[in-house]
């Protein structure tokens, strides 16, 4: 729920401040609880949604002839929906391959005293989800847990604090 709050706030910054507009920007995350919550949130926001406009979604088309040809489909799809909230797009990663936005804002989530990393420990996933953005991606995340949680986020973290581009404070973003 923290993570949502931070999220909402630097979607306003890209808002606001950058004259981003909604339809260049994603929120993608590795799991379909974090992306429900989140959508209630912004769908809630009157920042981001003044006219309160009801959240849409979508689903790719490959997923949809999938599903249609399997047994439990109603899971299968939930989690590869994309939510649509005024224009702005939230998703799960693996909802989210094949797409790009301008700027994608990634919730990691994870937050434990084991360093457990769980989705975000799969490569593919990863590569994803670092390779949505066509001109910037924001990370939102412990990096503590994700430097401890995987050798490859290690080295990952390490990278961005190589390039001083780690904030811990909006204001400084």
């Amino acid at each position: 729920k923290h993570e949502c709050v931070e999220i909402v706030k630097i979607i306003q910054i890209l808002m606001l401040d950058k004259k981003v507009p909604l339809e260049e920007i994603g929120v993608i995350t590795p799991y379909s609880a974090q992306r429900d919550l989140l959508s209630d949130i912004l769908t809630k926001n009157v920042v981001i949604n003044p006219k309160q406009i009801s959240m849409q979604q979508e689903y790719d088309e490959i997923e949809l002839f999938n599903a249609a040809g399997s047994q439990g489909t109603a899971g299968s799809l939930q989690n590869n929906v994309i939510n649509i909230i005024n224009g702005l797009h939230v998703a799960t990663v693996d909802s989210f391959q094949g797409h790009e936005k301008s700027f994608i804002i990634f919730s990691c989530v994870r937050n434990n005293t084991e360093n457990k990393i769980g989705f975000l420990r799969d490569k593919r996933r990863l590569n994803v989800a670092l390779t949505r953005a066509k001109h910037g991606l924001i990370v939102v995340g412990n990096k503590n847990v994700l430097r401890k949680g995987d050798p490859l986020w290690k080295d990952y973290i390490t990278y961005l604090e190589e390039q001083d581009v780690i904030f811990t404070d909006l204001t400084a973003y």
